[in-house]
């Protein structure tokens, strides 16, 4: 489990971290389960159990990923507590299995509770997520399907995490009818079906199903379109796979030969999966690595040009201009549907950014305007347009652009930085001095600033202040 690939996004993503604590809750919760039920007084088992609850609590308000763990103590009660079989037979009514129930009550009502106030929250609360998809967006029939989809992918994924990305995007543009959903749906039948039939052979395998199913009801994104089966998502179901392994080494442990086969197979699994891993993680050692692996994954995908941008801007950062450009260029030359409509204002202020290192000055104007024509309330884009305009000795623009700036956000330290350093050059140092001290009290980086204010007192003739600001800009 810890060395498989799919764990690699959570552990690599500094985001995904609350994945792993989550877990840490949801197994402590766990074993203070069994605890409870094996403790031979009450006193311990109730403090047991108690401090199981609250460590639920505490996994779930982590991160609502373990929503679904109520099914793996369900799971742990028909097996191996063998709460809901008497007589060879299931009875789901019987004395042990409504003891049970009332054991599992409060851990469903904690999940219940924090399903219904996130669902409540996405309605209500629209400034960051995206609504839930509605019955005429995202059907029954819709939900089943990917449902299962997303069931099926989480068994046969890990037993082949090949092709590893951060984004997959089969479930974004998709019909119910699919192939790959029709499969999904009649694999999850299949193996119900015959886990069912089968039970008393083998009850560990129709438990690890029954979790299976639980766990991973969080993530089957019953109210997301378009949806995404993240490798993060397969934290805690992944834990299946190992236990079904030992479990089948504990099974045969009076046969020899298929226990050493097991134990064989267990270790070359880990094997592989440490080579893969290790390989894995090197995309994500720095943002260059990582958006061009996500560009190469995403092939002609409608995605791609969201990672061609990103991996401009990496470039942009490391101020390798040559190979942001092209990226950039590719981005806006694709005819595709932009997921949000201030991507693409982004898009053309970043590459006006990379043409301006260049000193390609027309070039970036260009770009600068388009973003400008996207939002005339786009500060950065009226700032780097009157930088370009001036290269350009056009200084009465550039201060057009910069009393727009100013009017959209008259406490922005650059702005005044610009106008005031536009001014020093054409000797006002009279007008400079306002728009230089506001941006002094409106910044974190002033040694610029003190250099400008040094070069306007100067002009001034007042020496002792341009020698003061000159110290403080050293």
């Amino acid at each position: 489990w810890a060395v498989h690939p799919m764990r690699v996004e959570p552990v690599s993503w500094v985001t995904g971290l609350p994945y792993g604590v989550a877990f840490f809750f949801a197994l402590a919760a766990t074993l203070l389960y069994l605890h409870a039920i094996k403790a031979d007084d009450k006193r311990t088992s109730t403090i047991c159990y108690t401090i199981s609850i609250v460590t639920f609590v505490l996994a779930s308000i982590t991160y609502p990923i373990v929503l679904g763990f109520p099914a793996a103590l369900f799971a742990i009660e028909f097996f191996p507590l063998k709460q809901f079989t008497s007589d060879g037979r299931i009875n789901l009514l019987s004395p042990e299995a409504k003891a049970a129930y009332r054991r599992l009550l409060p851990f469903v009502l904690v999940s219940v509770a924090l399903v219904g106030w996130t669902v409540y929250g996405r309605y209500r609360f629209t400034d960051y997520w995206i609504k839930p998809a509605t019955m005429e967006d995202f059907g029954i029939g819709a939900r089943i399907m990917q449902a299962a989809y997303v069931w099926a992918y989480y068994v046969w994924k890990p037993l082949w995490p090949a092709d590893l990305a951060p984004v997959y995007t089969e479930l974004i543009w998709n019909h119910p009818l699919d192939t790959a959903f029709v499969i999904s749906l009649l694999m999850i039948i299949s193996i119900t079906g015959v886990l069912v039939w089968r039970w008393k052979q083998c009850p560990a395998a129709l438990a690890i199903w029954i979790a299976h199913l639980g766990i991973l009801v969080p993530m089957l994104g019953l109210t997301e379109r378009p949806h995404y089966a993240h490798d993060r998502y397969g934290i805690i179901n992944g834990a299946l796979w190992p236990i079904a392994i030992v479990a089948s080494a504990i099974y045969c442990r009076s046969r020899a030969r298929l226990r050493n086969g097991i134990f064989a197979f267990g270790m070359l699994g880990i094997l592989i999966c440490s080579i893969n891993s290790r390989n894995l993680t090197q995309n994500w050692r720095d943002n260059i690595a990582f958006f061009s692996h996500m560009e190469k994954k995403l092939g002609a995908n409608e995605y791609r040009n969201l990672a061609l941008m990103n991996l401009g801007e990496a470039y942009l950062a490391e101020q390798q201009f040559q190979d942001a450009i092209p990226r950039f260029e590719e981005a806006a030359n694709r005819e595709v549907l932009w997921i949000f409509p201030f991507d693409f204002q982004r898009l053309a202020v970043n590459h006006g950014a990379a043409l301006l290192g260049l000193s390609r000055w027309g070039e970036a104007e260009v770009q600068f305007r388009k973003a400008i024509a996207i939002n005339p309330g786009n500060v950065a884009a009226r700032n780097n347009l009157a930088i370009v305009l001036l290269r350009q000795n056009r200084p009465r623009e550039a201060v057009i652009e910069l009393q727009s700036a100013l009017q959209l956000d008259p406490t922005r330290a650059d702005t005044l930085l610009n106008l005031g350093s536009i001014l020093t050059d054409a000797n006002r140092p009279q007008d400079a001095l306002p728009f230089l001290t506001q941006a002094l009290a409106n910044t974190s980086e002033p040694a610029p600033i003190h250099a400008k204010l040094a070069e306007a007192y100067r002009q001034l003739g007042d020496n002792p202040r341009a020698a003061e600001h000159a110290a403080q800009a050293q």
